[in-house]
């Protein structure tokens, strides 16, 4: 979207620098080395501090029109509004965002932070929106539209009918989403072997 020879989206993007050099980076996509990423705490603040200064040196904002915030939270966020404070914002509710604003305190300031100052905030589903509500109660729900990506609600809530196959003894599962925790991974491989056995 936002590099390549010929980007969808003509755009300045940036990510932080991985501590061993990645053996590629696409065209259009800055590296911006600032040490310190945390969570929470005064080394917190230090390194939005940082990162904010890093993206003011290397920024014209007369070039910039609007901020994607790719999160609610974590530290890309408040450096990005701070280092452009007159610029439209969008950000994306992503389930680490809220996750993560309920484990620190810190990151549930970011999120309430950046509610109060985005001007769109996209998230992927009801409930998501919902449970944003919840956690920033002050925010304006007017800001919220909701862009189904994934697997869209309806099918999730009213499957569309099966169609009649024979078994083939194999079990087939499709998993999206990063192997975390709270996705319940491991109750579904604990599941598995009951599953393939009763096909077989």
């Amino acid at each position: 979207l936002y590099t390549g020879e010929d980007p969808l989206v003509p755009a300045r993007a940036f990510m932080l620098a991985p501590q061993a050099p990645p053996p590629h980076v696409p065209s259009g996509l800055e590296l911006l080395t600032v040490p310190g990423k945390c969570l929470a705490g005064p080394p917190f603040t230090a390194y939005v501090n940082a990162l904010r200064r890093a993206l003011t040196q290397g920024i014209n904002p007369a070039s910039i029109d609007v901020l994607h915030l790719q999160h609610l939270a974590f530290g890309g966020t408040p450096a990005l509004i701070r280092a452009l404070p007159a610029r439209p914002r969008i950000a994306l509710v992503h389930g680490t965002d809220l996750l993560f604003a309920e484990a620190h305190r810190d990151q549930m300031r970011v999120l309430q932070e950046t509610a109060r100052l985005a001007d769109a905030i996209v998230v992927p589903t009801g409930a998501m929106a919902d449970r944003l509500l919840q956690l920033a109660p002050t925010m304006e729900r007017r800001k919220i539209e909701k862009i189904p990506w994934g697997v869209p609600d309806h099918l999730l809530t009213t499957p569309p009918p099966r169609p009649a196959r024979r078994p083939t003894g194999h079990l087939r599962l499709l998993y999206a989403g990063r192997l975390t925790a709270e996705k319940g991974i491991e109750a579904l491989l604990r599941a598995m072997p009951a599953l393939s056995d009763s096909l077989g």
